[in-house]
């Protein structure tokens, strides 16, 4: 499609990575299917290069960063680095740099869903340079472990979370929700899943 009509490329706002051909829910993807995302390298750098300039919103799915090819690394980092990024959705991914994160300067809504470890409590601890800008989110989905939930609301997070419009959590972690009564009179919405 992008061979043919490369122009349409223009009109692509958000886009969603798979690491995996398969069903994500319920079916457990084949043990090998992580090689699939690497051996779409050559058409993922054909496209992505010129959808970055335009993406406001970007999804990534089932990847394990380690995994990916420096081909496929080069331009999903662009995308990250792009100042128009507003949206982002993170779900199973693991070994992702929190400096990647950094990098998303102009962030507004972002959620992170995974079950698995995505930073263990080391990475949790590094934290950006004093004169770094956080991005200041209006909308925060949760769905993950209670140390980075937790992460969130401490000094050294990369994100301003003290005027979120809208918040969700899979369970309610009593330090986190008593660090939230900061950013109470800002909430428009509140949902806690358990």
């Amino acid at each position: 499609m992008t061979a043919a009509s490369p122009h349409l490329l223009g009109y692509v706002c958000c886009l969603n990575l798979y690491g995996s051909p398969y069903p994500l829910n319920p079916l457990l993807p084949p043990a090998r299917h992580t090689e699939w995302l690497s051996s779409q390298s050559h058409h993922l750098m054909t496209f992505i290069p010129n959808l970055t300039p335009k993406l406001r919103g970007f999804g990534i799915y089932n990847v394990d960063w380690n995994e990916l090819s420096p081909k496929v690394l080069d331009p999903v980092n662009s995308i990250f680095e792009s100042t128009h990024l507003t949206s982002l959705t993170i779900v199973d991914m693991t070994n992702i740099p929190i400096t990647v994160l950094a990098s998303c300067v102009h962030l507004q809504h972002f959620t992170l869903e995974s079950y698995q470890s995505t930073w263990d409590d080391s990475a949790l601890t590094w934290g950006p340079a004093s004169n770094y800008q956080k991005p200041r989110l209006t909308s925060l989905k949760l769905f993950t472990q209670d140390s980075i939930i937790d992460w969130f609301s401490m000094e050294n997070c990369l994100f301003n979370i003290l005027h979120l419009c809208h918040l969700v959590l899979l369970w309610g972690d009593p330090y986190f929700m008593k660090n939230f009564q900061i950013c109470s009179s800002s909430l428009e919405s509140f949902m806690i899943n358990s």
